[in-house]
């Protein structure tokens, strides 16, 4: 899920695995939430990459999955 702190947005996603990964976005105002929440699904997506067994399923993690947990 996602909340905000008072550093910005943090957002956990739970890969295909069950391995969460957490993102933390420094944000100034509430609209840049989205494009936070974009930049962690960037860097996860990334991060998957390093893994070629489950980079395609955890490549999948979208803005949509996180913002609906």
């Amino acid at each position: 899920g996602t909340r905000l702190t008072q550093f910005g947005v943090r957002a956990s996603v739970v890969d295909h695995r069950g391995f969460m990964h957490d993102f933390v976005a420094h944000t100034e105002t509430v609209p840049a939430v989205r494009k936070a929440m974009e930049r962690a699904c960037k860097a996860l997506k990334s991060a998957s990459m390093t893994d070629s067994d489950n980079a395609r399923q955890t490549g999948r993690a979208t803005l949509d999955h996180i913002v609906r947990k």
